[in-house]
């Protein structure tokens, strides 16, 4: 197994003259695989390229990889991009749009920063090309898309979700009923119910039980389509102490203070 791995500002496929994928920044893998290579060689290479630290940070130096500067990797298998366009088309007929052209034109809303452009445009064309949806991207300030969120005045729009802990707990919170960030109205009683229970858990296992279900909930019903993650390191300056971090992945920097010699 061999891979030729090129950094990329984007990348697309095209298959008969159709843009059937596309990133912005990433990588571009020509990937040889011979009949002896094994799912376990192909699982290491992944990790592998995924991990590579190629990326310019701040000082110019190579020093970031994939996750860090938000890139993107395309999986461009056929056979699962048909599998999953039967799928939607399944959903929509169930929805009572057997005949897309129902649901009239649509608009995608997103801040135009980094590679949003590009994820945009990704969408679009996949939305038309594979399901035969009107859907047009346009760019807005975050003032505006942030205005159209809190009204309800959009169809689709892509935004961030920030989480002050490291916990799935800090990412769910924001589609309870009762939550102000809840800008796709979602309102489940199970997924509140299951909210409270694992706000008061004591047991770990039970709490990622709920944790679990409350998540495939929250997916299954389409309230929110997670693209990718980005990150954010914090750096500790040398000479100073106190940073306190609870057991669900909350950091405190109030009780920063230097070190004592």
């Amino acid at each position: 197994m061999r891979a030729v791995v090129t950094r990329v500002s984007s990348a697309s496929v095209t298959i008969d003259g159709t843009v059937s994928g596309q990133i912005g920044t990433g990588y571009l893998v020509l990937l040889g695989i011979g009949p002896e290579d094994t799912s376990a060689q192909v699982t290491r290479l992944a990790d592998k390229i995924c991990h590579l630290r190629v990326f310019s940070d701040e000082n110019g130096k190579m020093n970031l990889d994939l996750e860090a500067v938000g890139g993107a990797l395309l999986d461009n298998a056929p056979e699962h991009r048909e599998k999953l366009l039967d799928q939607a088309r399944s959903l929509l007929e169930e929805a009572g749009y057997a005949d897309v052209q129902d649901l009239g034109e649509l608009e995608y809303l997103y801040v135009n920063e980094g590679n949003s452009g590009a994820v945009a445009q990704t969408l679009v064309d996949a939305w038309q090309s594979g399901l035969g949806l009107r859907v047009t991207a346009r760019a807005v300030t975050a003032e505006e898309l942030c205005t159209a969120l809190e009204a309800g005045t959009f169809s689709l729009a892509g935004t961030e979700i920030r989480a002050l802990g490291n916990d799935a707990e800090c990412f769910l919170l924001q589609w309870s009923s009762a939550s102000p960030e809840n800008f796709a109205r979602y309102d489940n009683s199970a997924f509140d119910t299951l909210l409270s229970i694992i706000a008061g858990a004591e047991d770990e296992t039970a709490r990622l039980g709920c944790l679990h279900d409350a998540e495939a909930l929250l997916l299954e019903e389409g309230a929110v389509a997670p693209l990718y993650t980005t990150v954010t390191a914090w750096t500790l300056r040398d000479g100073l102490t106190g940073v306190l971090r609870d057991g669900r992945g909350w950091f405190s920097f109030t009780g920063v203070v230097p070190r004592s010699e």
